[in-house]
């Protein structure tokens, strides 16, 4: 395992938080998921693990197999109104004090 990566036993929290990405994955509202990541490569990345060990939590019924993410354009609008104004006022609000990563 790389180091610097998480591994062994899963906590209550991640387990939560995996959940809730794979509802929103499988809903196509993952905020900022670009269209064609695999559930896979997305869970390893934001729980900052090997993707095997995503694999090896979600197996059996539970499997993901390869599934693409797909954006739900209901939800993209609405997301979008919603998210815009707050994203803009916090770029506003930081404006000259250093390197943004912009979404």
């Amino acid at each position: 395992m790389l180091r610097g990566m998480r591994g062994g036993r899963w906590s209550a929290e991640e387990e939560a938080y995996a959940d809730k990405v794979f509802e929103l994955f499988n809903a196509g509202s993952v905020p900022n998921c670009p269209e064609g990541t695999t559930m896979r490569a997305l869970l390893a990345d934001l729980l900052n693990c090997a993707p095997m060990r995503v694999s090896k939590k979600f197996s059996g019924e539970r499997a993901i197999g390869k599934c693409s993410y797909k954006r739900s354009s209901a939800d993209l609008d609405e997301e979008e109104a919603e998210l815009k104004p707050l994203e803009q006022a916090f770029h506003d609000s930081v404006r000259g004090m250093g390197h943004l990563k912009m979404s």
